[in-house]
């Protein structure tokens, strides 16, 4: 399963929503400790599809404005699951 742990900097009006946002999604789950304008959120998925899927639709998030990688993990997947 690949597990990647990012922290997310978002434009400081539109933070709340973004958290919302995030919540909502399947997959993702985002930090108790927000800094100011930045989440700590994680991406657990089954697949790197799904990991490639749920990236991209952090990144394109109205509010995001920068994506920082901090850990990746995919070191359990095999060549079927990918």
């Amino acid at each position: 399963m690949p597990i990647s742990s990012l922290v997310l900097t978002c434009e400081t009006p539109v933070v709340d929503a973004v958290r919302s946002q995030l919540e909502a999604m399947q997959h993702i789950e985002v930090g108790r400790t927000v800094s100011g304008n930045r989440l700590p959120v994680v991406v657990d998925t089954h697949t790197r599809s799904q990991d490639r899927q749920a990236m991209r639709s952090i990144e394109t998030m109205n509010g995001v404005i920068h994506t920082q990688v901090i850990f990746a993990d995919f070191t359990d997947l095999n060549q079927e699951s990918t």
